[in-house]
């Protein structure tokens, strides 16, 4: 049967649809193969877990008069299959090289319409096929904390007193999408992973028996260290405070006192 012009151009519109098919596959493949599945907790010696069983974080939350930043710990997944083979001289190229992370944040507990604020975090770390690897950095910056106060309580961050931040609490959603390279040079990037913080201000300090001074029985006054709960790097996020924490956050003086009165309701 002879082959017609129309026929040879439909041949040729199937071939390219069916590469470009192949294409389009190929990056939604590796898209849902390479995913955040959770953000892990943080442990006391500053150690995350590549374990997918390990704790993890369903929101966070950040004590402002303590911290202005809040670091996450993503869990990184990559169920692309490995093809490395020795024997027929294949070299591996389904592993991800992350090279960092696109984050929006939103005011409330949804992501819904513009951004409030958004960046690039530069993070390193390396993903080998079928495997899980986690990797840190911070999620929310010192800038970012910075213009919510000033947007919610309407002061200059710098100009903020304890009184301004008396009954601070805010709520954001942070949305977090991984970006990387396979060692066969494609580019991949996760899914947006979206993860509420709660914001406030001296709502995780503790007053507990044993920061009671034995000789003024002042609470938030004895002398030997406060036992830390979690990682000291991350004082002030997701972890109790222990209230002689509070003479190094607000002064010597006052910090102590303070923290008795507003944050455990004990009076002097």
């Amino acid at each position: 049967m002879k082959r017609t012009r129309g026929d040879v151009m439909s041949a040729r519109f199937v071939i390219i649809a069916g590469i470009l098919g192949a294409l389009l596959v190929g990056c939604a493949e590796n898209r849902s193969s390479f995913f955040i599945q959770q953000f892990q907790v943080v442990s006391e010696d500053c150690e995350a877990t590549s374990d997918s069983t390990g704790a993890s974080h369903t929101y966070g939350i950040l004590d402002v008069g303590f911290k202005w930043e809040y670091s996450i710990a993503p869990l990184l997944v990559n169920q692309m299959s490995p093809i490395a083979n020795s024997e027929n001289f294949l070299v591996e190229t389904n592993s991800v090289q992350v090279e960092g992370a696109n984050i929006r944040i939103w005011r409330g507990g949804r992501a819904q319409g513009n951004p409030f604020y958004e960046f690039y975090q530069p993070a390193v770390s390396f993903v080998p096929p079928s495997s899980t690897t986690v990797t840190s950095f911070v999620g929310m910056p010192r800038q970012a904390v910075s213009a919510l106060l000033q947007y919610a309580i309407g002061i200059p961050p710098e100009e903020l007193t304890f009184n301004d931040m008396l009954g601070y609490r805010d709520l954001i959603t942070i949305g977090v999408t991984m970006l990387g390279t396979t060692t066969g040079g494609q580019e991949v990037e996760t899914p947006e992973f979206y993860f509420p913080i709660h914001l406030c201000f001296g709502c995780r300090v503790i007053c507990p028996a044993e920061s009671r001074d034995e000789e003024t029985s002042m609470y938030c006054e004895a002398a030997d260290a406060p036992e830390e709960a979690g990682c000291s790097e991350l004082l002030g996020q997701d972890y109790s405070i222990d209230c002689r924490w509070c003479a190094t956050a607000f002064g010597p003086e006052e910090g102590p006192a303070l923290c008795r009165q507003y944050f455990c309701g004990i009076g002097d």
